[in-house]
């Protein structure tokens, strides 16, 4: 306890900001969704006829859509995309300093030399930002499913890919990467801002490797029927198809666009409406489609591997605490 507030009185300045900015977030978050609840009211029948008729809803039920859509757009929107930001920032900011700034001033000379283990030192301080950033993100990604149960009323937020990682656990395990890679930056450059823009970097590699692997491996789709969902908001993720639209005749047979074209007596160059009408009345258009309760299977996979990229990095920077002038 006396050590975590040592840790604070040095470090204040940094942890006031994350926390006045995660409180922020917060607040505006739950700001929203009684906004979002207010104009919505009851009334999510409007909705649904909006998706249906792509807009086109006119008189009271119309305006309910308009407000609705225009505060989901320019006021939730905004508060996810600080979501976005939050975690990696807060993470850079109390990681970074956390051995680098010590380096700086030169005070780990004093500090490494009453100290029996320097890694003992190291961990003792990373586990204690790490539990404080851990909890104080929790409170924004908290508030941000409940903004998204506002946003797509009638889902489950945990049973839908919307706003995917810009709420929930998985806020808190991508700031504590984000702890893990300033603790490191710190560690090797010894200087605090210079260690904030190689920190920056390497937060920047790390969204691109989420960006692009968290749809890589996701859970085997269902083919399910396109017209079965109608304008009804629901959970789960549309997943696409590498051939194209896909369709199911009467035997059961799925067939690509160009097998279904192949075999149309009406080719669709100039005689495009024949064409699809004989295609609603012989086939079933199908889409893939992975149903919300196995997002937790990409939640988990993530949480997992960001646990164990924060372990390895804490370790990197043992070997380098462990290894290095203490200047």
């Amino acid at each position: 306890m006396r050590t975590a507030r040592l840790l604070f009185q040095t470090y204040r300045f940094e942890a006031i900001s994350v926390l006045i900015a995660a409180a922020l977030l917060a607040g505006a978050g739950l700001y929203v969704s009684s906004r979002l609840d207010a104009a919505l009211g009851d009334r999510q029948d409007c909705l649904i006829q909006w998706q249906e008729t792509a807009g086109e809803v006119s008189g009271e039920c119309g305006e309910v859509a308009r407000d609705f859509y225009g505060i989901n757009e320019a006021e939730a929107g905004k508060v996810m995309a600080a979501m976005a930001i939050l975690p990696f920032v807060a993470g850079l900011l109390i990681g970074v300093p956390l051995v680098g700034r010590e380096i700086e001033h030169r005070t780990t000379a004093l500090a490494w030399s009453l100290k029996s283990s320097r890694s003992r030192w190291l961990l003792k301080r990373a586990v204690i930002a790490a539990v404080a950033l851990g909890v104080v993100l929790a409170v924004p990604a908290t508030t941000a499913e409940v903004l998204e149960g506002s946003r797509v009323p009638g889902v489950d937020p945990a049973g839908t890919f919307e706003d995917y990682g810009l709420r929930g656990p998985l806020t808190v395990f991508r700031g504590l990467a984000a702890l893990g890679i300033g603790l490191l930056g710190g560690a090797l450059i010894g200087r605090v801002l210079p260690a904030l823009i190689v920190g920056f970097v390497g937060v920047l590699a790390l969204v691109w490797v989420l960006t692009n692997s968290q749809w890589a491996f996701l859970p085997e789709a269902d083919l399910v029927p396109a017209d079965e969902f109608g304008g009804i908001p629901r959970g789960g993720l549309y997943a696409g198809s590498p051939e194209g639209p896909l369709y199911r005749d009467g035997q059961g047979n799925l067939l690509t666009f160009d097998q279904v074209t192949a075999l149309s007596p009406y080719p669709p160059d100039g005689s495009e409406e024949r064409f699809y009408r004989w295609i609603d009345e012989e086939f079933d258009e199908m889409v893939r489609y992975i149903p919300g309760e196995r997002l937790g299977i990409v939640v988990v996979r993530e949480a997992v591997g960001l646990s164990v990229l924060s372990v390895v990095l804490v370790g990197l920077t043992a070997v380098v605490v462990t290894r290095r002038r203490p200047y």
